[in-house]
Parts: structure tokens; C-alpha cells; sequence
């Protein structure tokens, strides 16, 4: 009965006035047999409806209630509506196990974001309705401060979950490590290490453990410092208390956690100093580490933080302030006082041009958003290629490297335009399929829909001519 008298708008919609009429005087006298309390339970229902619905036309947060259930799992993290008409999708800047991530510009503000995509029956499946509630909730209360990405909004729909975040034009700091092949410039390495720790003091200091510290879950904003993104691992933790959850990367996991005893914050300062390590050293510690010699400057740090004790391993901001490697920077004040990476870069620009086979420039070898981040430290590259005058002048100056020919360049530099054009294609075909695929969803949405109103015509249809017998009966 419920389906069939929330319907009657869509059953009378396309009807004769004198069937209309008609219909409905049938369905009032159904209505007569219904118990008041159902009734108006029915009412509400269907005021519901069309609260959510004209909420969704107008892109604004729909507060009727009661919710279908598939939106109340989400509530009140994600409040419903559709696709926000405020961005327009540029491009698509990432994959994960439960959605995409795209480049948005907030047309409003003209603005670069992020927006995450989620599909709700992913999340279901596997078992993450609370992990990724408690992941939007934690990234709420701390993305104010200036080390950590900043959740701007999020929403729910019938199908999937929107999440928007600062767009971070750097990408992550694994793509930059494996681009110069693990040799960054040691006073960037410092800044990051640096900026990393003061992120992880912040979040134990607001009682939450992150458990998932690595280079893919830092981002380089525009000016080429460290946010911290993806608090799917996190979980509020008084600082001082422990918890017994195996998770993380199994790389960055601190020797409590692979023995299945309870840990405190102190995981976290082994997983920085996994990071350290591998950005001084250029690659991943063996299992266990070996560190480095004392005259190694940061050997010190290393040993501190890769002690596999967590009593006599290094846990907060202070104690790491006293490493000699850090001589000169304050780590309490370094997330409101970043120090300039821009000079830092002139060094990466060395380094990439003292590269003899230049690999690292060729297409498909450094990420779109890294490229873009590259180049607003002065590292614009016409062609995905150094400047030719630097670089004819460099390969003059190394007589190890034969000279190429004009023409040779020309060749090279000609295929590169075709390959970027084509590689550019196919990003825009990929986009269109993209949006083929959802119209498509929506198209088959509808028809279920229509099929699911044909078949509840059907039953009212019978319901009606079960009760003209019965009353005739009772006649």
C-alpha cells in the first residue's frame, strides 16, 4: 500500500480528466479502509520525497526526514543532494579502491579543487561505512591547520559520496622521489622531514594517531611544502593510551604493530623516520634497518627514531628539536613560518640537467600535476624538455655526452608535440566515455524506475477491482 499511494502522481500524470478523477475517488475509498495512524505515517512519507527532491533541484541540503535507509547510513557526515552545479570537472587526477579523483574548478570563486568520488555500494561491500565516516569527521576538526589538506565540503547522492578538498598542484612526494630517483636536494629533505613531524606533534596533540605516514599520503601544495591527506587508518586516541589495530603500509609499520602487541603514538615517529630515511638515503631501509655511519649528519636522527624500543624512541617535537640536524630550524614554529623552497629547486634543476640519458623529462615519466608544480619554480620545459640553450650548453661542457645534431633535436622535438597532442586525445576520449557511462547509469536508473511504477499500477489496479468485489459482496 505504501508504494502504491506515494505514487499517485506518476499513475495519474498522463490520464483523461474523467479517468483522473476517477482514479483517485477509487484510491480515497482505499485510502477509507487504511488505520489514521498509517495514514499519516504515509503522509509524512511522501512529504519526505518531495522535500528531497526539490532539495536536489536546487543543489541545497535537504533537511526532511524521514531518509531512505542507503542515505541515512551516511547522515549526518554527508547531507544529500546532487552533483553540485558550483564545480565544473577539468581532468582526472587519481584512482583508489572505492572512487576517482578529479581536478574542479569552483566556478564561483574560480578556484582549484579536488573532488573525490565514492561509490557507496564499495564502501558497503567492503565493510568501510565507519572508516569513512570517521576518516571526513577527523579531516573536518583538524584540515584548519596549514600542514594538513583542508576538507572544503562534502555531499551524498543516491549512489555515490562527494568529497572536496584543496587541490594540491604538486602531487604526491613519491612521484617527485622516484622522478630524480631518490636524490632530493638535502635541504629539502630537512624541510620535509621537518614539516613532517610538526603535522604528526599537531594531530597527537588534538588525540588522534594517523598510522599511515608515507609519500603517497604527502602532497606538495603549489609553493612546494608537505600536506598531510587520507585519514583512513586515523582513530581519536588520548595521547599516553594504546590501541591494538594491525594497519598501515607495511613498509612505513613500526615493529609493535607487526608483533600484534598495543602501541601508542610512538608508531608514527617510526614510520618518520622510515620517511627520513629513505629521502637521506634514496631508498627503503632493509628489515631491520641498517643505519648509516655517525659521520652521516642526520645518523643521530635516524637512530632515534628507528629505535625499535618505543620507550627509548624519539615521540614528540621537542626531543626531535635537539637533533644537531636540525640546528637552526624551530620545529614548533616551522607550520606557520615554512621555510623557502625555492631556492631548493634550483638545485633540482641542476641535478635533472647533469642527468646524461635525461630520462626523467621524457613523456610520461614525471605526472601531469608534478610537471605543472615544476614548473612554477622555474622549471618550464616547452615540449616536455629543458631549455634547449642550457641544455646545448651543458652537453658542450660534458665531453662524456655527444653533441646532438639540429636535426636530431628538430626530429625529437616533433615527436614529443605529436606524442602530447595524442596523449592529450586520449584524455579528452576518456573524459567523454567517463560521461557516456554515468548517462548511461542514469538511463538505466529512470527505467527501473518507470518499470518499478508500471508494476505498482499493475497491484494498485488489482487492489481497486478486489475492492469494487468485496463491497459488492458485502452488498
Amino acid at each position: 500500500m505504501n508504494g502504491h499511494v506515494k505514487e499517485i502522481s506518476w499513475i495519474s500524470a498522463d490520464d483523461p480528466l474523467e479517468e483522473k478523477q476517477s482514479w483517485k475517488k477509487r484510491i480515497s475509498q482505499i485510502i477509507s479502509f487504511v488505520p489514521s495512524s498509517l495514514r499519516k505515517e504515509l503522509l509524512q512519507h511522501r512529504i519526505s520525497l518531495r522535500a528531497t527532491r526539490y532539495a536536489a533541484q536546487q543543489n541545497r541540503p535537504d533537511t526532511s526526514w524521514p531518509k531512505p535507509f542507503h542515505y541515512r547510513l551516511f547522515l549526518p557526515i554527508f547531507p544529500t543532494a546532487r552533483l553540485n552545479q558550483d564545480y565544473k570537472i577539468m581532468s582526472e587526477i587519481g584512482k583508489g579502491a572505492f572512487g576517482v579523483v578529479h581536478r574542479v574548478i569552483h566556478i564561483p570563486s574560480k578556484q582549484e579543487r579536488a573532488l573525490k568520488t565514492i561509490s557507496k555500494s564499495k564502501i558497503l561491500l567492503e565493510g568501510a561505512l565507519s572508516q569513512c565516516r570517521d576518516e571526513v569527521a577527523l579531516q573536518q576538526m583538524v584540515g584548519h591547520h596549514p600542514l594538513i589538506v583542508n576538507l572544503i565540503q562534502q555531499w551524498q547522492d543516491k549512489k555515490f559520496l562527494y568529497i572536496v578538498t584543496e587541490y594540491m598542484a604538486g602531487g604526491d612526494l613519491l612521484h617527485l622521489w622516484e622522478a630524480l630517483d631518490g636524490s632530493l636536494p638535502q635541504q629539502l629533505v630537512k624541510s620535509y622531514i621537518a614539516e613532517a613531524a610538526a603535522a604528526l606533534a599537531f594531530l597527537h596533540s588534538a588525540g588522534i594517531i594517523y598510522r599511515d605516514l608515507k609519500m603517497e599520503n604527502l602532497l606538495l601544495d603549489c609553493k612546494g611544502h608537505l600536506r598531510i591527506t587520507d585519514f583512513g587508518l586515523s582513530k581519536p586516541l588520548k595521547y599516553g593510551d594504546r590501541t591494538s589495530t594491525m594497519c598501515g603500509t607495511l613498509q612505513y609499520m613500526a615493529p609493535e604493530v607487526l608483533s600484534s602487541q598495543p602501541y601508542t603514538h610512538a608508531v608514527d615517529w617510526w614510520s618518520l623516520g622510515i620517511l627520513a630515511y629513505a629521502l637521506l638515503q634514496g631508498k627503503y631501509p632493509s628489515s631491520p634497518p641498517v643505519l648509516p655511519s655517525k659521520s652521516c649528519p642526520a645518523s643521530s636522527l635516524l637512530r632515534g627514531l628507528l629505535q625499535a624500543d618505543p620507550s627509548r624512541r624519539i615521540k614528540n617535537l621537542v626531543t626531535l628539536g635537539k637533533e644537531r640536524y636540525f640546528s637552526g630550524i624551530s620545529l614548533e614554529k616551522i607550520a606557520h613560518n615554512k621555510p623557502d623552497v625555492h631556492l631548493y629547486f634550483c638545485e633540482i634543476k641542476k641535478s635533472i640537467l647533469e642527468s646524461q640519458d635525461q630520462n626523467v623529462w621524457k613523456s610520461g615519466s614525471l605526472s601531469p600535476m608534478l610537471t605543472e608544480f615544476l614548473s612554477q619554480f622555474g622549471l618550464e620545459c616547452e615540449d616536455d624538455t629543458p631549455d634547449e640553450r642550457d641544455l646545448e650548453s651543458k652537453l658542450k661542457e660534458d665531453s662524456n655526452i655527444r653533441y646532438i645534431s639540429e636535426e636530431t633535436k628538430s626530429d625529437e622535438k616533433e615527436f614529443r608535440l605529436a606524442r602530447r597532442k595524442l596523449e592529450s586525445v586520449r584524455q579528452e576520449l576518456q573524459t567523454i566515455k567517463e560521461e557516456l557511462e554515468l548517462v548511461e547509469a542514469d538511463l538505466k536508473s529512470v527505467e527501473e524506475d518507470l518499470n518499478s511504477v508500471e508494476e505498482e499500477l499493475w497491484e494498485l489496479k488489482s487492489d481497486v477491482e478486489e475492492v469494487e468485489l468485496e463491497k459488492d459482496e458485502f452488498r
